[in-house]
């Protein structure tokens, strides 16, 4: 299992951390909870994902003012988690991403994906939709991730279901 990089008060290089001038405006839980994305982030890049979800977790907990930030925080979580097929806390923390900012669209694609996973697919066409209102882009990100082929499957397995049940009671 890694470790973290340093400190938790150093700042991972090449990130986009406040400037010096503007960091007055940043009170100092935002400055930490930033550092802690940056080390989840470098932790997810190694392939780290239960230290990716330990520094997120760290960034959220430190109650930022910054819901920006916070929905950031909560969808790299969800990402970890998704790639650890931990799929239900994916969705929670997608769904808390979206309560912070509703038009985050990475964060409705991974709510939908990780329903999709859980064969929750009546939620999952109701985040598709979400993420339809917020962008048309996002069809893109279905079509991708195969979630559109999904759909496609379960709308004809309930127009068959449909038929059977109407059949079934045009005999009785």
């Amino acid at each position: 299992m890694a470790t973290a990089r340093g400190p938790v008060n150093e700042p991972c290089e090449n990130e986009d951390l406040p400037d010096k001038e503007n960091a007055l405006d940043f009170d100092e839980n935002t400055l930490q909870a930033d550092v802690y994305r940056n080390q989840g982030n470098e932790a997810f890049k190694r392939g780290d994902f239960i230290n990716a979800i330990h520094f997120y977790t760290k960034g959220i907990k430190m109650n930022s003012d910054e819901k920006e930030l916070k929905a950031k925080l909560y969808n790299n979580r969800a990402i970890a988690h998704f790639k650890l097929g931990n799929h239900q806390d994916s969705r929670r923390d997608a769904e808390a991403a979206i309560e912070l900012n509703p038009t985050f669209l990475k964060a409705i694609v991974r709510g939908a994906t990780a329903c999709v996973e859980l064969k929750r697919f009546e939620e999952a066409i109701t985040w598709c939709d979400k993420g339809l209102l917020v962008s048309s882009e996002a069809i893109f990100y279905f079509l991708t991730m195969g979630i559109m082929k999904i759909f496609h499957d379960i709308s004809t397995e309930k127009m068959q279901r449909q038929e059977l049940v109407s059949s079934y009671f045009k005999w009785v």
